[in-house]
C-alpha cells in the first residue's frame, strides 16, 4: 500500500492513497501549505509559532515606541506652555515697572526741554483734572478792598467754587499705582483731594484775615477812625489783592492729597509732597539778572 508523500521543489506531486477518507480530505491543506511555502522561498511560514512570536513582538515595540513619543510630545507642549506664561508674566511686570520709573524722567525731560506736549505750566500731572483753555486777563484793583476781618469782600468769597475746591476721584481709581500722588483724604466713604489754587487762595485770605485782624485791634488800642488807614494799610491791601488775581491766572490744578501728620482722623490738607508743574524759577532769575539794571537786592 502506497503512502502519500509531499515535496517542496516545483515538481510537486501528490500520490493518493485509496485509503480511508481522511486521507483525501488531508491532501487540499498538505497542498496549500506547500504553496505558502514555496512562495516564501523555503522560509517559516508566518503561522509557525516561532514567527507569530516575532511579528507580536515587533508590534509590541512600535506601541511602545509611540506611546513614548505621545508622553515627550505632551511634556514639551507642556513646558513650552509653561514657559511662555512665565516669560509673558515677567515682561508684563518689567514694562509695567518700566513704565511707572520712566514716567518722572519723561516729565522731567519733558519741563526742561521746553517742548510741547501733554503737560502744561500748573496743571496736574496725573491726567485727573483736564487741560483748560487760556485766555488774556486784565489785573484791576479790587472794587471792595477788605475793611475788617470777619467779613471777607464778596470778590474774595466768589473766587471758590461750590464745595470749596474739593473733588472726589473716578470710580475704582487706585491712587497707590500712581507715583505722583499723595494719600488721598477720606469723606463718607470717598476718596477726596484738593486742587491746589483754592488752597493758595484760602491760605492768603488766612493772611489777610488775620492782618485785619490786627489792624482792627491796633485803631481800637491807638483811637484811630476806621478810615484811617495810612499809606501802609493800603499798599497791603493792594498786595492781597495783586497776589489773588496772581494765583487765579496762573491756576495750579495739583492736586493735594491728606495731611500726614493728623493721621487721618481729620479730613484736611497741607499741600505737601505734591508735583507741581512749574516755570524753572531759577532760569528766571538768572535770564533777569543777565538784564538787570543794578546790584541791588532785596525788597
Amino acid at each position: 500500500m502506497e503512502s502519500s508523500r509531499y515535496s517542496l521543489d516545483s515538481t510537486t506531486t501528490f500520490a493518493v492513497s485509496p485509503t480511508s477518507p481522511s486521507t483525501a480530505h488531508a491532501i487540499p491543506k498538505l497542498h496549500c501549505e506547500g504553496l505558502s511555502l514555496l512562495h516564501n522561498n523555503g522560509k517559516e511560514s508566518p503561522r509557525s509559532p516561532t514567527a507569530t512570536r516575532g511579528w507580536r513582538d515587533d508590534t509590541t515595540q512600535e506601541d511602545q515606541r509611540t506611546a513614548r513619543r505621545s508622553r515627550v510630545v505632551v511634556v514639551t507642549l507642556y513646558l513650552l506652555g509653561f514657559f511662555t506664561i512665565l516669560v509673558c508674566t515677567c515682561a508684563t511686570w518689567g514694562i509695567v515697572a518700566y513704565s511707572t520709573s520712566q514716567t518722572y524722567s519723561q516729565w522731567a525731560s519733558h519741563v526742561t526741554s521746553g517742548k510741547e506736549g501733554s503737560l502744561h505750566l500748573a496743571s496736574d500731572i496725573n491726567g485727573l483734572v483736564p487741560e483748560f483753555s487760556l485766555r488774556p486777563q486784565i489785573f484791576h484793583p479790587d472794587p471792595q478792598p477788605p475793611t475788617n476781618a470777619t467779613t471777607p469782600p464778596s470778590i474774595w468769597t466768589s473766587s471758590f467754587p461750590l464745595g470749596n475746591g474739593f473733588i472726589t476721584t473716578p470710580p475704582n481709581f487706585n491712587p497707590s499705582i500712581n507715583t505722583h500722588l499723595p494719600p488721598p483724604m477720606k469723606y463718607k466713604d470717598q476718596q477726596v483731594y484738593s486742587v491746589a489754587v483754592f488752597h493758595q487762595l484760602h491760605c492768603l485770605q488766612m493772611i489777610m484775615t488775620r492782618y485785619h485782624s490786627l489792624v482792627d485791634n491796633s485803631k481800637r488800642m491807638e483811637g484811630h477812625d476806621d478810615d484811617d488807614d495810612g499809606g501802609d494799610h493800603s499798599h497791603i491791601n493792594h498786595c492781597f489783592g495783586y497776589l489773588r488775581q496772581s494765583l487765579m491766572c496762573c491756576g495750579d490744578t495739583a492736586l493735594e492729597g491728606q495731611n500726614l501728620e493728623t493721621q487721618g482722623k481729620k479730613v484736611e490738607t497741607d499741600g505737601m509732597g505734591v508735583v507741581h508743574l512749574c516755570k524753572d524759577f531759577q532760569g528766571v532769575v538768572e535770564w533777569v539778572e543777565g538784564r538787570r539794571v543794578s546790584d541791588e537786592r532785596g525788597v
